[in-house]
């Protein structure tokens, strides 16, 4: 009875024993079939990553954790070269926009700068700390730039306004406001362009088209004026009429240069005026044109004066430019200085640059307007000018002369003493040197 009770023990033992291995089996299996599978999915998942497919051969079979490895390190190396991709394309982005003369800034929702390029922080005079991470109304302080933002912000398309700068030099800058793409954490970006050349211009034609009415009205008013006075009866007034006649002519002869000094500046300024450049002697051309001006100088009581080297001075300029100059020069000298004065021409030369240079005796000029005597119309003195028929024109024609001979043109003044214009070519050999 013992025996039969410790078989029965043994048998169920035995059993449970075996019904535990079979169930280990069974769970082993079970989880070799969930862990093959969701290795498989996890290698299909990073080859998606990967470029969404990885390329395997017909007969290739992925197992277990070699089909992993083999997952990884393909997406490893894809993602290496998408990162160097971006890298290269963002290298590339900021290159661009830190060499766009145009500035750029990226606002947030708050209107803080999260990016800028180099132009932008030149064209607003502040640095990199001074810009990212605060807000661009405290940068610019400008009303119109907060309009622009906002109109943006509500939808307006191609929103732009000027402004001026408050830091550094003074500039008009053009801002023109657009909206990121809505995925994007910024929200605007602002484009900065400096128009202050442009603003120049515009200002500059204003006050050409200003001065040449003037400047037409004024001699046309007087040709008017004489020529009534003659028709309603002075005309047999035989002690003024020649007097009204000679008026007429004068003012229509300052009328006539006026428009011929215009057409001229302007060829000039267009590039239109064909210039013939050659070797061509400086201190001939001057010798010749001071003899050509020395009754006007004596007629109003001034002195004029030559001081030139022994040897000739040769240079590359248009003959007759380079006469037009000298000329221009004269007649300003002899036309700002008082009775009795001295206007003195000097011929010199440098290792490189012929020197020819107008000093007069004359009421001089204010260092605040020593640049603008260039400047079509302007006058130092417009009633003097006008008195000795000058039109304003004659200076600036000598400036664009030179450059053009691609020379320049410098002043040294001094109110009460008198003014020094030098003016520099290009130095050659003469003819003799055989060079």
């Amino acid at each position: 009875m013992l025996l039969f009770a410790n078989q029965i023990l043994i048998y169920t033992a035995t059993g449970l024993l075996i019904g535990l291995i079979a169930g280990t089996l069974a769970a082993c299996l079970w989880y070799q079939n969930r862990l093959k599978k969701n290795l498989g999915q996890m290698q299909t998942d990073l080859s998606s990553l990967g470029k969404n497919s990885i390329f395997i051969g017909d007969n290739a079979n992925f197992t277990g954790l070699s089909d992993l490895s083999v997952a990884l390190q393909t997406f490893y190396r894809k993602s290496r070269q998408r990162e160097k991709s971006l890298k290269k394309v963002g290298r590339r982005l900021n290159s661009v926009l830190n060499n766009m003369q145009e500035g750029v800034i990226v606002l947030n929702g708050r209107n803080h700068v999260v990016f800028s390029n180099q132009s932008s922080r030149e064209l607003l005079a502040v640095s990199v700390d001074d810009l990212v991470n605060r807000s661009i109304l405290e940068i610019v302080r400008n009303p119109e730039i907060e309009q622009a933002i906002s109109d943006c912000l509500a939808g307006k398309s191609d929103v732009q306004t000027e402004f001026e700068t408050t830091r550094g030099p003074k500039k008009t800058l053009m801002v023109r406001v657009s909206q990121m793409p809505r995925k994007s954490k910024a929200q605007t970006m602002l484009v900065l362009a400096d128009i202050s050349n442009l603003r120049q211009l515009e200002n500059m034609r204003r006050d050409f088209v200003a001065n040449v009415s003037h400047e037409l009205k004024t001699p046309l008013a007087s040709i008017k004026a004489y020529s009534e006075t003659l028709r309603r009866g002075a005309i047999n007034d035989e002690a003024n009429r020649l007097k009204f006649v000679n008026t007429i002519e004068d003012q229509a002869n300052r009328l006539h240069q006026l428009i011929i000094d215009l057409i001229h500046l302007a060829r000039i300024e267009q590039g239109k005026t064909a210039f013939v450049i050659t070797d061509v002697d400086l201190t001939g051309i001057v010798l010749e044109r001071v003899e050509a001006f020395r009754d006007n100088a004596a007629n109003s009581r001034i002195t004029l004066d030559i001081k030139s080297p022994e040897s000739e001075i040769w240079v590359r300029a248009d003959d007759e430019g380079l006469q037009t100059i000298i000329d221009n020069l004269l007649s300003n000298a002899i036309r700002y200085t008082p009775a009795d004065g001295v206007v003195t021409v000097v011929c010199s030369k440098n290792e490189n640059e012929s020197i020819l240079q107008v000093i007069d005796t004359g009421i001089g000029i204010a260092p605040d307007q020593q640049e603008r005597v260039f400047e079509r119309f302007y006058r130092v003195d417009k009633a003097r000018s006008r008195e000795k028929g000058g039109t304003g024109l004659g200076l600036s024609i000598v400036k664009h002369l030179t450059q053009s001979m691609e020379g320049k043109i410098t002043l040294n003044s001094s109110v009460g003493i008198g003014s020094k214009f030098s003016v520099y070519l290009p130095l050659v050999d003469s003819p003799e040197s055989g060079n």
